[in-house]
Parts: C-alpha cells; sequence; structure tokens
C-alpha cells in the first residue's frame, strides 16, 4: 500500500491512485461539491445533455432527494 504524498497529476486517465473508502473522505469530498455547486449552481443540469439524465432511474430518484 502507498503512502505519503500523492503526486498531482496534470492529464486525464484512469490511474492506481483512488480515494480511500472512508465516511470523512466523502464527507470531505460533499463539501468539496457544495463549495463547487455553489459558485456553478447549474454544473451537472442545464449543462449536460439531457437525453439520457431523463431515461435515468438513478438520475431521477437523486433529483427527488
Amino acid at each position: 500500500m502507498r503512502r505519503g504524498p500523492v503526486e498531482v497529476v496534470q492529464l486525464w486517465g484512469v490511474f492506481d491512485d483512488i480515494y480511500c473508502p472512508h465516511e470523512h473522505t466523502f464527507d470531505f469530498l460533499e463539501q468539496v461539491f457544495d463549495q463547487v455547486m455553489a459558485l456553478f449552481p447549474s454544473l451537472g443540469s442545464t449543462s449536460a445533455a439531457t437525453k439520457r439524465r431523463r431515461r435515468s432511474g438513478s438520475a431521477a430518484r437523486w433529483r427527488r432527494r
């Protein structure tokens, strides 16, 4: 298992390093996303294609939350 600092990647792709599945990890990510959504409220809604989103059961359940 890798320990210590992880270098910030400067490109897109699939990488070996992932988020640790701990409650505090997801709490942190939720805080980050809340702040980003406050700055860009339409991000993920009007900025995304709607065709598949309208047919998605998981998207519908999320919208009802």
